[in-house]
């Protein structure tokens, strides 16, 4: 009898102190997320504060080259969206933004570069956020099987002949994981900035800022992601890209305290196709190109000639 209720006491004091919060944490987590364009973020207390002019011009340019809507539907039902900037160009980047953020935001300022190199954009949407339905993100793995889809239909409804696949945050790991699955010779490289290995080691990460007890949470919200998103958050950004063929441009700062840049050499160290690395000193999470300016700029385009891409 006395075993029964100090069994009972433990597994009420399990689900009260740790399973309780791991749900709410994967609520929050994994919940639809509104990001900011850069017209609409705070530059008070923000590190984006000394680059927003710049992000704003940038913006306003590309909003002033037109753009339209575009929609697939991924292969769970939700639809997805992408603002398409055509052109009829040879060349089409396709752009994954970061997680809790917009496609302009992310990519405002390396959109410009490639927007000058005679580079077509599409700027998706990823689902739960922006444009594209869905209540649920994935941290990179639903969307990196999104990524496909985008891929092809490209390759359908587009007169590019070569591709780029560009990531920033969630998104680079989400291109890295898919890297190893895309077939299609037209992808002539992709460019992978401040991206993470796996959303598991992330989130243990994450907890460990916040003062919580992650590697008691992060395997419930693991267990969680299975059951209700069906993906593996020990999924793997390196193995994948141990398997491709498509050159790779690593972008990241070393001022990163989001994603570690041991990440970043992670990646690059596990990478089985060509390709290079580029550490921003002082830079933050997501800012690295915007950091390292026409320097780091000048990086991207060589890689990217040298590749046929443009």
């Amino acid at each position: 009898m006395i075993f029964s209720i100090v069994f009972f006491a433990l597994v009420l004091l399990y689900l009260i102190f740790f399973v309780g919060p791991a749900a709410a944490a994967f609520l929050s987590v994994f919940s639809r997320k509104e990001g900011a364009d850069p017209e609409q973020i705070d530059p008070n207390g923000s590190y984006y504060a000394p680059y927003l002019p710049e992000m704003r011009h940038r913006a306003e340019l590309l909003r002033a080259r037109g753009s339209r809507e575009v929609f697939l539907t991924a292969r769970d039902g939700v639809r997805l969206a992408a603002d398409f900037y055509d052109s009829g160009a040879k060349t089409l980047a396709i752009c994954m933004h970061g997680y809790r953020a917009t496609p302009m935001t992310s990519f405002c300022y390396l959109g410009r570069e490639l927007s000058d190199l005679g580079c077509d954009l599409l700027f998706v949407h990823e689902r739960a956020h922006g444009k594209s339905q869905g209540s649920r993100s994935s941290l990179g793995l639903l969307e990196s099987g999104d990524l496909l889809q985008w891929v092809q239909w490209a390759q359908e409804y587009t007169d590019a002949q070569r591709l780029i696949l560009c990531g920033v945050s969630m998104g680079a790991t989400a291109t890295a994981i898919a890297s190893n699955k895309i077939r299609s010779d037209a992808v002539c490289a992709m460019i992978l900035d401040c991206g993470f290995d796996t959303p598991y080691k992330q989130m243990v990460s994450d907890c460990r800022k916040w003062h919580l007890p992650g590697r008691v949470l992060v395997p419930i919200i693991s267990v969680l992601a299975r059951l209700t998103l069906h993906v593996n958050l020990k999924t793997s950004a390196c193995d994948s890209l141990s398997q491709t063929k498509i050159p790779a441009f690593f972008l990241h700062g070393t001022d990163d305290r989001s994603v570690s840049p041991q990440d970043a050499e992670k990646c690059y160290a596990a990478c089985a196709s060509e390709k290079e690395l580029v550490l921003v000193p002082g830079a933050q999470h997501t800012v690295a190109l915007m950091r390292g300016g026409e320097e780091t700029c000048l990086r991207v385009r060589a890689f990217l000639k040298k590749h046929g891409a443009v």
